[in-house]
C-alpha cells in the first residue's frame, strides 16, 4: 500500500522474497531498487501507522492462539521473537488476548538485540530472558530469514509458511508443517 502510493506495484514474489527482514532495510532496499524520492523515515513513519491498526486487531495464522496456549498450558515457556517492532508485537499479543500465555516478547527496538533476523539475536535474546537453552526450545517461523535466525541460535526449527512465503526456498534442516494446527508441544526437560 506505501509503496503503491509511491507509484510502484510490487510484485508478490518480489515482496516474498523480503519477508522477515527488519523493516529499515526493506525500505532502503526499495528505495535503492525503485528509486523512490521518499525517505526511509518518512516511508517508516507511514507503515508503523498502517501497522499500529493492524496490531491493535491482527489475524493470526490458522492454529496459532491454540499453539501458544495448549503449549503455555503444558508448562512450555512461550517467546516471541520478531523481527517487528517490539511494541507492536505487544500489542498483537495483547489484541489476540495471549498476554498470560507468553512469558517473553522479543522485537526489533529491544535495547538488547543488536542485529535483526537473520541475525540469531532475537532469539538468543528471547531464550536467556525464558532461561531456557536453544536445545530443548523450538523455533517455529514463516520465512526463510526468520528460519536461519532460529537454527543458527540453535534451536530446532519448524517452518509454517505464511500465504506470503509458500513456494520459498527454506533451509535444508528444517522441519515443516502444513500450519500451527499440526503440531503438538510437550514439554521437555533439559538434559
Amino acid at each position: 500500500m506505501i509503496l503503491h502510493e509511491e507509484g510502484v506495484l510490487l510484485g508478490r514474489d518480489e515482496f516474498s522474497s523480503r519477508v522477515g527482514r527488519s523493516t529499515r532495510e526493506l525500505y532502503t532496499g526499495f528505495i535503492d531498487r525503485f528509486g523512490l524520492r521518499a525517505s526511509v523515515e518518512d516511508l517508516l513513519q507511514r507503515r508503523d501507522a498502517r501497522l499500529s491498526r493492524f496490531y491493535a486487531a491482527p489475524g493470526p495464522m490458522p492454529g496459532a492462539i491454540g499453539f501458544v496456549r495448549t503449549a503455555a498450558a503444558r508448562g512450555v515457556a512461550v517467546g516471541v521473537a520478531s523481527s517487528s517492532h517490539v511494541s507492536l508485537v505487544e500489542r498483537a499479543v495483547d489484541a489476540l488476548g495471549l498476554g498470560d500465555d507468553v512469558a517473553v516478547v522479543v522485537g526489533w527496538g529491544d535495547p538488547d538485540v543488536d542485529e535483526p533476523k537473520p541475525a540469531p539475536d532475537l532469539y538468543d535474546v528471547a531464550l536467556s530472558r525464558l532461561g531456557v537453552g536453544a536445545a530443548v526450545a523450538l523455533g517455529v517461523e514463516d520465512s526463510p530469514t526468520g528460519a536461519m535466525a532460529s537454527m543458527t541460535a540453535g534451536l530446532t526449527t519448524v517452518v509454517v509458511p505464511s500465504e506470503w512465503t509458500r513456494g520459498q526456498a527454506f533451509p535444508e534442516h528444517v522441519l515443516r508443517a502444513r500450519s500451527l494446527a499440526h503440531l503438538d508441544v510437550r514439554r521437555r526437560s533439559p538434559r
